[in-house]
């Protein structure tokens, strides 16, 4: 049996509510940071967890499985003693079994705890009840440059799905793959599993999945589409020998294809019902209205074109990164996909089946009252469908003098003010979306400040500490 030590203070947070059903929550927070497991331990991997990153004290959503409906719960969740704040989370968790007990039901991210610091905790799941560990931890690590590509697999092969690996983006365009070994009880200190000397984690769009690409039976290998600057796209997968990845093979090539409409949707699974995860899904955006299911198939030389196996309206930009592959239907094929939409105040947990070569009509598995754009927005800002999970603020805490990072949105210009703990502004100024931008504020107070950033597809809040 896990223990569980629940305590209560400012950084220390045990969460106990229920949620109630008719109540309207800020659903926008999830973004980035949904995992399917088995939180249930009733062997099915048919369960999703969802930390909401919309307040500066995330809360845990746990939706379990029943008849292939899913009941929505707010999970005990202790945050850990060196957490700083909600953003720092965001697109950075990963599910696994880390302490091998059989059960894909433990939660784990990597994030900034200081200037350069970096903790990976894992929150061991007890009965619904999640409590942090910290398995490792970097001094001289900077969490942020691992964007969004945390993920987690069995890369040494020892029957566990307790390993994450990680892309960290170093300047000139240079490239690592970290990855951190599991004992069931921390972490090792990470190896260096591949470098890219010319590679920009940057330009990866929709993420790293990890999967069985090579069909030997371990969810070991890693897949991206790289998105060159000339329009031309490429998947590459990386395979491994148990303690480094081989030099990634270009599964996939096209000019022409706008990864960047993927929006964060790309998950690997068994869509084919071959016995493997060695296919690619994306929800792509074709337009403002309408969205397909794009398929990667594995060949024997790699990935097929894709084929369209479904086609619809505007879910490509609703569900915006709130995709998980999951086992509803209870097969034991990760053959279908799951994603949290939000239109209006209309929050649903759809779900997609694979069946000869197609998607089936999408079912609802689960319905809430969402928190419309307006109203999250007089409540401290949504976290919108065009930007959320992107604008990263690095370091915090800081001296000072730390840097904003915007991708690229529909907005031409984006506002910047900061105010201080009374409400006082004390910067203001514009920025272009898809800029980096240094800050100096070195001439104020240590303290917290809030930054507020804005367009016309986004009203945003963020804190950031000066020390």
């Amino acid at each position: 049996m896990k223990s569980t030590l629940l305590k209560s203070t400012l950084f220390i947070a045990t969460v106990a509510l229920s949620l109630n059903s008719y109540s309207q929550i800020n659903y926008y927070g999830v973004t980035g940071n949904m995992v399917a497991g088995d939180f249930d331990q009733d062997g099915l991997l048919d369960d999703i967890a969802a930390f909401n990153t919309a307040d500066e004290i995330p809360t845990l959503t746990l939706w379990t499985s029943e008849n292939s409906k899913m009941q929505e719960q707010e999970a005990y969740c202790q945050l850990s003693f060196d957490f700083l704040g909600a953003s720092s989370l965001n697109a950075k968790i990963v599910a696994g079994d880390f302490d091998n007990d059989g059960f894909i039901d433990d939660i784990a991210s990597i994030y900034e705890i200081g200037i350069d610091k970096t903790s990976v905790t894992v929150w061991l799941n007890n009965e619904g009840q999640f409590t942090p560990k910290r398995w490792w931890y970097g001094a001289d690590f900077d969490a942020n440059q691992t964007y969004q590509t945390l993920v987690s697999g069995d890369f040494d092969n020892d029957g566990f799905v307790d390993d994450i690996a990680a892309f960290y983006n170093y300047d000139m365009k240079a490239t690592k793959v970290y990855v951190w070994l599991s004992d069931n009880k921390q972490f090792g200190w990470p190896g260096t599993w591949w470098i890219g000397k010319d590679f920009d984690a940057t330009r990866i769009q929709g993420t790293i999945v990890s999967g069985d690409f090579d069909q030997d039976g371990f969810k070991d290998d890693l897949a991206a589409l790289y998105d060159y600057s000339d329009g031309f796209c490429k998947a590459f997968v990386w395979t491994t020998n148990k303690n480094k990845f081989n030099w990634p093979y270009t599964w996939f090539a096209q000019s022409g294809f706008e990864a960047e409409k993927l929006k964060g949707n790309l998950i690997a699974g068994d869509f084919d019902q071959n016995g493997f995860d060695d296919n690619l899904a994306a929800l792509y955006q074709n337009d403002e209205n309408s969205s397909s299911i794009l398929v990667f198939k594995r060949n024997k030389a790699g990935f097929d074109q894709p084929e369209t196996w479904w086609y619809g309206a505007n879910e490509a930009i609703t569900a915006n990164m709130r995709l998980v592959t999951t086992d509803l239907n209870n097969n034991s094929q990760n053959d279908q996909f799951t994603g949290l939409t939000i239109s209006g105040t209309t929050a649903s947990l759809t779900t997609w089946t694979a069946e000869d070569n197609q998607f089936t009509l999408p079912e609802e598995v689960w319905q809430g009252i969402a928190l419309s754009l307006e109203d999250c927005n007089k409540n401290g800002g949504c976290i919108t469908n065009e930007l959320s999970g992107g604008i990263t603020v690095y370091p915090n805490p800081n001296n000072g003098q730390f840097t904003i990072e915007i991708p690229k949105g529909k907005d031409d210009l984006i506002s910047i003010t900061v105010y201080n703990v009374l409400g006082s502004q004390v910067l203001s100024l514009q920025a272009q979306t898809g800029q980096i931008m240094p800050i100096d504020m070195s001439n104020l107070k240590t303290g917290s400040y809030v930054i507020q950033m804005t367009g016309n597809e986004m009203n945003l809040k963020q804190n950031v500490i000066i020390q």
